[in-house]
């Protein structure tokens, strides 16, 4: 019998449960540094993007005062995945956020009204023409 941090073990026992450690690392790393014949190449990628939005006007009025409510300059983030189809077409969904405070237009004055968030979803279709040139189809909308 030993005694480990207060715990009575029996040495059988110690061992087995190291052989099953020793033997499970061993294994994790065989799987590990094993690599397989041909190169294997991913299915899906994944691009994340970092971007800017400039709008115009979501409203113009001019019942009494002309009026223009825009919003601002905005960071956008976008998470774009491309799946190759059988054929010469790449899957190419993306989808984009961004928040930006809206600005009120009056009579020359500039007034804060809030903020607005826009999330943007788009589905394409992706075709390489040549190297480095590629057309791309996409229909998308704001959630």
């Amino acid at each position: 019998m030993l005694r480990t941090f207060g715990v009575d073990v029996k040495a059988d026992n110690l061992r087995r449960a190291v052989g099953r450690v020793g033997c499970s690392a061993v294994g994790i790393l065989v799987a590990l540094a094993a690599q397989p014949l041909n190169r294997l190449t991913a299915q899906v990628s994944v691009r994340l993007s970092l971007g800017g939005r400039y709008s115009t006007a979501l409203v113009h009025d001019s019942l009494v005062v002309p009026i223009d409510l825009h919003p601002a300059l905005a960071p956008t983030l976008q998470l774009g995945l491309r799946d190759d189809f059988k054929g010469p077409w790449i899957g190419d969904p993306s989808l984009d956020l961004s928040s930006s405070k809206l600005q009120r237009h009056e009579s020359g004055n500039d007034v804060a009204a809030g903020s607005v968030t826009a999330v943007a979803v788009t589905f394409g279709l992706r075709r390489d023409l040549a190297t480095n040139i590629g057309a791309r189809l996409g229909i998308g909308g704001l959630v």
